[in-house]
């Protein structure tokens, strides 16, 4: 009868490579999250126009009439305000309600980048559209734009330095 030995040490170096690797998705999804966060708030942020300048270009967003005043046409600008805070300064709050989050479970961490509604309601109709309005869905445009680097960031580090790291 053989006799096999050496089976606690393969189960510690098991636990090991599954801690290292635990630890290098979650350090890749934290920048790959914080990389879209960047990239949907230059999105969220053009101040090339503002509220004045797009009614004089015979408001470019508007069902009726919509205009492409720039590349990609889901880019959404931001208003704000200087001194004292106007009502209309939409694409400020917007803008500062991009948020990141994360949610991690044993088995899986998930990056989120998005906007907190609360702080600005109005978003559900720049990324969605109304009636007399255009949608610019930032948000899908931007994740779309981006998903090669993503994907990049995301698995940057799963090679043999991770099993390196456990000896």
């Amino acid at each position: 009868m053989s006799r096999v030995t050496g089976v606690d040490e393969v189960v510690l170096k098991f636990r090991a490579l599954i801690l290292a690797v635990r630890l290098q998705a979650e350090e890749n999804v934290t920048r790959a999250t914080r990389h879209l966060h960047r990239e949907v708030k230059k999105s969220a942020g053009l101040t090339d126009h503002t509220l004045a300048q797009l009614a004089q270009l015979g408001h470019p967003y508007a069902r009726r009439r919509p205009q492409a005043i720039h590349s990609p046409s889901w880019l959404v600008h931001r208003q704000g305000s200087r001194g004292k805070r106007r009502k209309r300064d939409q694409g400020g709050t917007l803008y500062g309600a991009i948020q990141t989050a994360y949610e991690k479970t044993p088995a899986r961490i998930t990056g989120i980048v998005g906007i907190e509604q609360d702080q600005a309601p109005h978003a559900k109709w720049i990324v969605y559209g109304t009636s007399k309005m255009i949608s610019r869905d930032f948000l899908t445009g931007t994740f779309t734009q981006q998903i090669d680097t993503l994907q990049t960031l995301l698995v940057k580090g799963f090679d043999q330095s991770t099993v390196d790291r456990i000896g």
